[in-house]
């Protein structure tokens, strides 16, 4: 009966099954593990850790102030440099700062008090041998001084003997519970391999029901149709095995990439002029709306040129369809080699033109504007060996608090591209705000 009910599992069922086996053992090693380590192994070697950081690096840290506080009052004694003197009394409350520190360390430590305090003993039977050592000086007395650093050197070299033996009592203790960390380290490492013995076993007789359900694979299958269906064309189906899902998985992963692709280069061809592959009015009217919010939020400045081409449909009568077509192609070429890498160009329709100019004041706008009309009067369109007179009229117009929307900025721009051709054609005309 039982035998039949495990074959009837649906494969998710057979699946959470075979996680049970897994991880439940792995869980609980785990779990166990944690705490062995957790409450005994690291509970001794954090205790190693303290004793080491508060109370032996700070007694040889001690131990090093002593013996570097004799120097600078030697070189005094010896050059009456008050630098030298200043250094000295440095030491010396760097010395008494880590004798304080030390104290409150080992208050509470029966052992290692008695040789901290007869250390500080020590070493206050210095500060009369210093003062003498300092009269001395003042005097002269070279017999009396050297008298003073045989005794200064005398105490504190008791004074550091005393801290030795609280080092070696501490190290001794440090060692002491090194090796029961250790100890416990190693019966925590025959605990775990015993269990991770358990857990592999019982891992090889779950991933033998795994195997035999495969539902991961057809899971993540799923998955990819679904997500494709959805409208996720940069999900990738993973199937290492079996061999047959996994070659489905990857016909699909490659139908995807071609989709992706077409649908990629369709989008492109719908935001570029088919005729002279500058950007259309959809992304002309985004860029704008993009350049409006850093306007507003940002007050980050920015321009926009209007350009039109002068008497574009008599060169359409005069010399044909092909012939418009060819100028608005050199005038596009112009367009994107005259402007920035930032710069955008567009196409907005007929022989009309825009051009928009982020962090641009009014100044190199109209410079970039005179640069395009100068390039565009001077180039030559030859059409049936005739040569095709082109110039153009610009118009141009700054975000500022008089334009402060698209479309505010766009009939500036052809209010100047008006004034332009109304004065003549062929020139540039900013937006005048008076």
């Amino acid at each position: 009966m039982k035998q039949n009910r495990l074959k009837s599992l649906s494969l998710k069922w057979r699946l959470l099954l075979t996680q049970g086996i897994i991880l439940l053992p792995l869980l609980a090693a785990t779990v166990a593990g944690f705490y062995l380590v957790n409450n005994v192994v690291m509970k001794d070697f954090k205790d190693v850790i303290h004793r080491y950081q508060d109370q032996v690096e700070p007694i040889r840290a001690l131990q090093l102030a002593m013996l570097q506080v004799e120097i600078p009052l030697e070189e005094y004694l010896i050059s009456g440099s008050l630098e030298r003197m200043a250094e000295f009394r440095a030491a010396r409350q760097e010395v008494e700062e880590k004798f304080s520190k030390l104290f409150v360390e080992f208050q509470t430590d029966p052992q290692l008090m008695p040789l901290l305090e007869g250390a500080q003993t020590q070493w206050n039977h210095i500060h009369p041998v210093v003062t003498d050592l300092l009269e001395a000086k003042e005097l002269g007395e070279s017999q009396r001084i050297s008298a003073g650093l045989i005794r200064f050197d005398s105490l504190r070299g008791v004074a550091h003997d005393k801290l030795e033996a609280a080092d070696r009592l501490i190290t001794d203790i440090v060692d002491a519970d090194l090796r029961d960390a250790t100890l416990a380290l190693e019966r925590t490492e025959w605990i775990a391999a015993i269990a991770l013995i358990v857990c592999l076993f019982l891992a090889a007789f779950g991933i033998y029901l795994f195997i035999k359900t495969i539902v991961d694979s057809i899971d993540r299958l799923i998955e990819g149709v679904e997500r494709f269906a959805q409208g996720d064309r940069n999900h990738q189906i993973d199937i290492a095995v079996p061999p047959e899902l996994s070659k489905v998985a990857g016909e699909f992963n490659q139908m995807i990439a071609i989709i992706r692709s077409s649908e990629e280069r369709l989008e492109q061809q719908a935001r570029t002029d088919k005729l002279t592959g500058l950007l259309n009015r959809i992304p002309y009217d985004e860029i704008l709306s993009d350049a409006f919010q850093r306007f507003t939020r940002y007050n980050e400045g920015s321009a926009l040129l209007a350009l039109d081409i002068d008497h574009f449909k008599s060169i359409n009568d005069t010399y044909g369809h092909d012939a418009g077509d060819e100028v608005l192609r050199k005038v596009a070429q112009i367009l994107r080699g005259q402007t920035r890498s930032v710069d955008k160009a567009f196409r907005i329709g007929g022989e009309e033109f825009a051009i928009y100019l982020p962090q641009c004041d009014e100044a190199a706008t109209r410079n970039t504007g005179e640069r395009v009309r100068q390039a565009v009067e001077a180039m030559k369109v030859v059409v049936n060996e005739h040569t095709v007179k082109v110039t153009i009229s610009v118009g141009y117009a700054l975000t500022r608090a008089s334009t402060d929307t698209p479309d505010k900025l766009k009939k500036a721009a052809d209010q100047a591209l008006y004034k332009a051709k109304e004065d003549g054609r062929n020139r540039v005309v900013g937006f005048d705000i008076s």
